[in-house]
C-alpha cells in the first residue's frame, strides 16, 4: 500500500515508484496524496497488504512525525517505509519511530523492501 504523509499533495514520486514495484512484481494499492495516518490501519488491513509505504516531500503538520507516525508503527502488523525528501530531512527521528527508511532512489528503495519482506518470510 502506498500513500503520501498527510499534508502532502507531491505525490508524482510516489506514482513513480509504485509503477516501479509494479515492474518487480509487487501488487499495489495506492492511495495517493495527503493521507490522514489514522485511516492507514483499516486500509492496510481490508487490503491484507504486507508493507505500507509512505512519501513526504514537504514537512507535515507538528506531531505527524513525532506522534503520530511512532503510533501508527505500533498498530500495523506490517513494515511501514517512508521515502522521499523527508526522509533525509527527518533521519533520526525517522529511525526513532520505527520506520524504515528508503531515501530518494526508488532502485534502492525497492531493494530494501523486497530484503525486509524476504527476512519476515523467513521468520
Amino acid at each position: 500500500m502506498l500513500a503520501c504523509l498527510p499534508g502532502d499533495l507531491h505525490e508524482i514520486g510516489l506514482l513513480l515508484f509504485a509503477l516501479e514495484v509494479c515492474d518487480h512484481g509487487f501488487q499495489t494499492v495506492l492511495l495517493g496524496a495527503n493521507m490522514p495516518l489514522q485511516e492507514l490501519p483499516a486500509a492496510v488491513s481490508k487490503t491484507n497488504s504486507e508493507a505500507l509505504i509512505l512519501s513526504g516531500v514537504i514537512e507535515p503538520e507538528q506531531g505527524v512525525i513525532e506522534q503520530q507516525l511512532p503510533r501508527l508503527v505500533k498498530q500495523l502488523s506490517v513494515p511501514v517505509f517512508i521515502g522521499g525528501s523527508i526522509a533525509a530531512r527527518n533521519f533520526d527521528t525517522l529511525r526513532k519511530s520505527g520506520v524504515h527508511l528508503i531515501g530518494q532512489d526508488i532502485d534502492t528503495g525497492i531493494k530494501q523492501i523486497e530484503k525486509t519482506l524476504r527476512s519476515r518470510q523467513a521468520t
